[in-house]
């Protein structure tokens, strides 16, 4: 009884609600990911995602994704269709204009970029991670892509860390900085 009851709160603990549909397929194996009093150990998060990287180093792609003038053009056309733009758009303008200022000054290659690392996106098949919906393709910034994993996946500052050293091999204080 007692296994079964900690097998049962163990799955509570874990649970954050529906899984996406990325995670489906282990929606009812928690420890697949997670171990027992542990959480969530970085590698089998990071392990999922490995192929990010060969797809960054493929090419360019025909196309541009600015991260930065996207929400701008998304903006335009919800305003053009009598949408009130919330007052906090401007706040996040603000901010992402001191990011691009900051990037700026160091740039970066743009390299072939997904641009929409959600958790939904995902699709695990037991032996395999499939990356869905490419309608953002395009070259950009590879640390648009690593901070969206990031922040989707809810990486605390060790997970981000062990990103890095899987995505570039070490961690330094510039690929801290830019994953922030």
């Amino acid at each position: 009884g007692l296994v079964i009851l900690a097998g049962a709160g163990f799955r509570v603990s874990t649970a954050r609600g529906p899984s996406s549909k990325a995670h489906e397929s282990i929606a009812d194996n928690c420890d697949a990911c997670h171990l027992p009093f542990k959480g969530l150990p970085n590698e089998k998060c990071l392990g999922c995602h490995k192929e990010l990287r060969q797809f960054h180093a493929s090419g360019p792609l025909t196309g541009d994704f600015n991260a930065f003038r996207v929400p701008h053009l998304h903006r335009d056309a919800a305003a053009s269709r009598s949408v009130t733009i919330p007052a906090a758009f401007e706040a996040a303008t603000t901010v992402a204009q001191r990011i691009e200022s900051a990037f700026d000054t160091s740039p970066e290659p743009r390299v072939p970029c997904h641009n929409d690392m959600l958790n939904a996106n995902f699709l695990v098949d037991g032996t395999r991670v499939w990356l869905l919906d490419w309608e953002y393709a395009g070259n950009n910034d590879r640390y648009f892509d690593l901070g969206n994993l990031s922040v989707n996946n809810g990486l605390d500052a060790g997970a981000r860390e062990e990103l890095l050293r899987a995505y570039f091999g070490s961690v330094t204080a510039r690929r801290s900085a830019r994953l922030e």
